[in-house]
């Protein structure tokens, strides 16, 4: 997964631009498609999806509901911005958004909660790199034989 990457899923023109501003300048890769399937979400592999949900078009509350649904470690982030009040947001939240912001929104807000995303993969990301790091210290560690034992299963463990 790329720190820094948004993908923008299924808004219209105004939400897009509106994002950019909210966005501008701070470091993020953003890229917007108009309708991607959950495979092609994953292999994109952003690190905040953001969807716009309106009441003509639903289509992603199931998209959010299926990538969330995944076990796949590429999972973004979800944010959805809705067209609506309290009860728009707290559907979002149920059908697993993980933030939702109504349309319009505030520029600074949007920018914050993006960011707020981000902040809370930091723990994620850093407990991935230290599984790899440890995963390839045992590695390094391990003789000739105990390594073709592990390609058995039957690798041993490295304890601190």
């Amino acid at each position: 997964m790329t720190a820094m990457r948004i993908l923008l899923v299924n808004l219209a023109m105004e939400s897009v631009q509106e994002v950019g501003r909210a966005l501008s300048g701070q470091g993020y890769e953003i890229t917007a498609d108009r309708s991607l399937t959950v495979e092609e979400v994953l292999t994109l592999s952003p690190g905040v999806l953001v969807t716009e949900v309106t009441p003509s078009d639903l289509g992603s509350c199931d998209l959010i509901s299926q990538i969330k649904a995944s076990s796949d470690p590429r999972t973004p982030k979800a944010v959805m911005i809705v067209h609506g009040g309290a009860l728009e947001r707290a559907r979002a939240l149920d059908l697993g958004a993980d933030d939702v912001v109504s349309f319009p929104f505030e520029p600074l807000e949007f920018a914050a909660k993006i960011r707020t995303q981000f902040r809370e993969m930091q723990p994620e990301l850093e407990l991935e790199a230290n599984w790899t790091l440890r995963r390839t210290i045992e590695l390094l560690f391990l003789s000739p034989s105990d390594r073709s034992g592990e390609a058995e299963g039957a690798g041993r463990h490295v304890s601190n």
